[in-house]
């Protein structure tokens, strides 16, 4: 509620905008011009378990993520008649650099409501990113797969836990994610 509408924008740019300009760019060579000949390619989409799963204090990067995932399956529906395969890669947390800037955000809502279950949030997210995050290397290998296998999914989805990552936190009610993520990071009502 509190994330800069810059922000926003900028990861909406960099996460979709950016996306349909490339897929716009590429398609031709992909097998959308008839004149080129050979095998039509394949598109392989970055999204996250962000896009499924939304975690609080991360509206900008979950909106973009939710709009990749929508972008990727119009997209398939889209291209299935040049016979282009257009999957999503939606990995649960990686262990990259950008924990690292998520650590520096803590303390950006100090003296709000939210001080308490941000930092508290910026803290699990943390370590859970540079301690049990799945590696870049896996994540490349899953890329390669959706690229490469003759029968390539819709989606994709690497983690270090997938039955937690994927299986339980995608079962669940959501009023229930929200009761335990209210409870664990503090996001219970406190403002009259």
């Amino acid at each position: 509620m509190l994330q800069p509408l810059d922000e926003l924008r900028s990861q909406i740019e960099t996460d979709l905008v950016g996306l349909f300009i490339v897929t716009k760019a590429f398609g031709p060579l992909l097998g959308v011009d008839p004149n080129l000949v050979g095998p039509p390619g394949r598109i392989v989409n970055m999204s996250s378990i962000g896009g499924k799963l939304r975690q609080p204090f991360a509206a900008a990067y979950i909106a973009s993520k939710h709009g990749v995932e929508g972008f990727t399956g119009a997209l398939r529906r889209e291209l299935k008649i040049y016979g282009i395969h257009v999957s999503a890669v939606a990995p649960g947390v990686v262990d990259t650099p950008i924990w690292d800037k998520v650590q520096k955000l803590k303390g950006r809502y100090d003296d709000t409501p939210y001080e308490e279950p941000f930092n508290r949030g910026v803290a699990v997210m943390v370590v859970a990113g540079k301690q049990h995050g799945l590696s870049t290397a896996a994540v490349a290998r899953v890329i390669w797969q959706a690229l490469t296998e003759k029968h390539p999914k819709l989606r994709y989805r690497p983690a270090s836990h997938p039955i937690l990552e994927h299986g339980v936190l995608m079962a669940l009610p959501q009023k229930v994610i929200d009761r335990g993520l209210g409870r664990f990071i503090g996001l219970n009502r406190k403002v009259p």
